[in-house]
């Protein structure tokens, strides 16, 4: 306990509403007593010696007190004992309030409340003494040792109806996919997380105790609902405290059980999905949280009082803090408390696991926080978390360290901490050259597509898979009736106006229009022209020398094809292109010029090596390699737009490497392996969150 800075010359009164409770023995056999704040509905565990002083608050003066102990009890206290028990009651606001308190608490400023109420708050919803009555009785005959008999019997029997038609049992996850689906997983969530409260309310109102309110707490803006249980606190018995900690998961089980049995007689829908949802998903996700010594859930209180330690988790980190401290700066202070070296084991390992545990879940919560709220907020609250649940602990005791530096002395747990801390420094700052691995797509040197002119007919194919051919070869020949058709209708239009063109040039009268018709003649010529043109471009040949690849497997005769249709590709014999696609946190260790070596999925290692050529000032906006996007298997994550062109969903880049020398029968997708700059992780860290806080404020 803090001692209080003045001197206390007189008791500052105790309010007059605080009731002074026995408890349950400690797991010592020594008594406890709990001391009652109605105000709060909050309880305090007091030991004999706090038990003895409060007791006797009344006698004016710590002097006076001191002596009434000595004469009454065999307690051994000093005035900092007195001392310390009034800044206990100071703190927590159980004097009086009529100025007897010598250092009120400065009240908080804006910024401290706005950020406690955005870490934790709550917000009472129900007081359910109104029906908790009627629902206890309602009830009854479900508390019993029955219960756990029944649970298994009911899911027993709802597994063997749903294993009669497991696949419809299976297909209700189909429903997730809808908005009908998300609703049933909304409405599972709320009626468990309702059946669950009731669970711990029901129990401890039949155990004696009574449950103000009930409602909804927010932790980091994530709604959480509570039940006020401080009542079974009063519960002398353990056992009825483990059954209270224990009756929220019990009441999701029982509920689980009931819906596995409902869900093969009721027929598909949402109430179908909803029963899904509580047998299946619900009440695992509740045990794995909920079940879980390491945050203040029905696991925490039901591991405290399985060990008999209140306040676990403060009395676990004094022992963690001590034992630290012993360990690694050779401090040679008497522990927190006196305890079974058994159970002082037990609570060191467990303050160590909690604080390893909190330390990844505070670090995915602020990850999460940072995503789900916009730019330059998420980058703000994404500190706030760190600094609050990570930062400040580990500030605070390395403080002390520092504060007590002159009373350490070495150990061998001392030295191993050094060396360990100064290898990390090291490692930090010496500069490493490491291999990154990016996406790549292995492809000719060049590439010529094979499309048709127009909607056309296949009359032949003349070239097979991986056939060599030259510029000129005709590839397949196509035939349009349409086209046909086309070309005919306009030599009979040009017959006829060439007739009429002749005639007016040896009429008199029709010399007039000869003009008008030779004009239209040639309008004519130039039409059948382009037609032929056309038709001539339905023997498909070869753009230049190479190797004939990807053919449409339908291609024959007979088949019909559109323009947009790739009927196959012609790739240069000698000679490929590497394409690299560098993410953006990677393009800062890069050069050009770097080597590069192309791993092809699936085939192992190759020999194909070249420089990386120049990289690109700006990143890709869309994509229009489907073998490289992740909708197409490959490694650059895209999303598709509403006009299903592709977007990388981060910045990507992409970098050529010429490879002259290669030949490349397929086009083929990999990994390209490119030698990085030599770059201190120091350095790479501080790029990383700068670019991130630049890209997030819109910089």
């Amino acid at each position: 306990m803090t001692v209080l800075r003045q001197p206390l010359r007189h008791l500052p009164p105790l309010r007059e509403d605080l009731v002074l409770l026995g408890g349950t023995p400690a797991h010592t056999g020594e008594p406890t007593w709990l001391l009652y704040d109605p105000a709060r509905h909050r309880y305090m565990r007091l030991d004999q010696d706090g038990f003895e002083i409060l007791s006797r608050w009344d006698a004016g003066t710590p002097e006076a007190l001191l002596a009434w102990l000595a004469h009454e009890t065999t307690v051994e206290a000093g005035v900092e004992d007195i001392e310390a028990m009034a800044g206990f009651l100071e703190r927590a606001h159980l004097l009086d309030g009529r100025g007897t308190a010598r250092h009120p608490p400065p009240p908080q400023d804006l910024f401290s409340r706005l950020l406690h109420g955005y870490l934790f708050f709550r917000i009472p919803l129900v007081r359910p003494r109104r029906f908790l009555p009627t629902l206890a009785r309602a009830t009854g005959w479900l508390f019993g040792p029955h219960l756990p008999w029944l649970i298994l019997g009911l899911a027993m029997v709802g597994g063997f109806l749903a294993s009669r038609q497991w696949d419809a049992f299976l297909g209700t996850f189909t429903a997730y996919t809808t908005w009908e689906g998300a609703a049933s997983i909304f409405a599972g969530i709320v009626v468990s997380k309702i059946v669950h409260e009731l669970g711990h309310a029901l129990t401890l109102y039949r155990a004696g105790g009574r449950v103000p309110t009930m409602g909804i707490a927010f932790l980091v803006m994530f709604p959480v609902p509570y039940t006020d249980t401080g009542d079974a606190w009063r519960l002398a018995s353990k056992h009825q405290r483990l059954r209270v900690g224990a009756a929220g998961v019990v009441a999701e089980l029982l509920l689980a059980a009931i819906a596995l049995v409902l869900w093969s007689f009721v027929p598909d829908g949402p109430l179908r999905a909803t029963l899904f949802v509580l047998a299946t998903t619900v009440w695992v996700g509740t045990v794995l949280i909920n079940a879980s010594p390491f945050l203040r859930f029905d696991g925490y209180y039901l591991f405290s009082d399985l060990l008999e330690v209140p306040n676990l988790q403060a009395r676990a980190f004094a022992l963690g803090r001590w034992r630290l401290r012993r360990a690694l700066l050779g401090l040679n202070d008497p522990p927190p408390e006196v305890l079974h070296p058994r159970l002082r084991r037990v609570l060191t390992a467990y303050a160590y696991a909690t604080w390893i545990y909190r330390l990844i879940l505070f670090l995915g919560i602020a990850l999460l926080v940072y995503h789900f709220f916009f730019k330059i907020l998420g980058i703000f609250l994404f500190l706030v978390e760190i600094w609050v649940f990570i930062a400040r602990p580990m500030a605070s005791e390395l403080a002390v360290w520092w504060k007590r530096r002159r009373e350490t002395r070495r150990t061998p747990g001392g030295v191993l901490a050094g060396v360990t801390i100064t290898a990390l420094v090291v490692a930090c700052v010496i500069p490493w050259r490491s291999t990154l691995q990016v996406p790549a797509v292995l492809d000719a040197a060049a590439v010529s597509p094979l499309y048709t002119p127009v909607p056309a007919r296949i009359d032949a194919v003349l070239v097979a898979p991986g056939q060599l051919v030259a510029a000129g070869d005709i590839l397949v020949r196509l035939s349009s009736p349409d086209l046909a058709f086309r070309k005919a209708q306009a030599e009979r239009d040009l017959d006829l106006a060439q007739v009429r063109y002749n005639q007016a040039m040896v009429d008199a009268e029709g010399i007039q229009q000869a003009a008008a018709l030779r004009q239209e003649v040639l309008g004519l010529h130039t039409r059948l022209s382009g037609l032929n043109t056309q038709e001539a471009r339905l023997a498909l040949r070869a753009p230049m020398d190479g190797r004939m690849v990807d053919i449409l497997p339908a291609l024959r005769t007979g088949l019909w094809v559109n323009q947009d249709v790739l009927l196959g590709r012609i790739i240069a014999a000698q000679g490929g292109r590497l394409t690299l696609y560098i993410p953006e946190d990677v393009l800062g260790h890069v050069r050009a010029g770097s080597v590069v070596a192309f791993r092809s999925e699936g085939r192992g290692n190759t020999d194909l090596h070249g420089p990386l050529g120049a990289l690109p000032p700006v990143a890709l906006d869309r994509m229009d390699d489907v073998l490289s996007a992740s909708v197409g298997g490959g490694g650059v994550a895209v999303r598709q737009e509403a006009d299903r062109s592709l977007r990388p969903i981060s910045g990507t880049y992409q970098a050529a490497v010429a490879l002259p020398t290669a030949q490349v029968p397929q086009r083929q997708r990999g990994i390209a392996i490119i030698e990085g700059e030599a770059e201190t992780l120091a350095a790479r860290a501080f790029r990383r969150i700068a670019s991130v806080i630049l890209q997030e404020s819109g910089f």
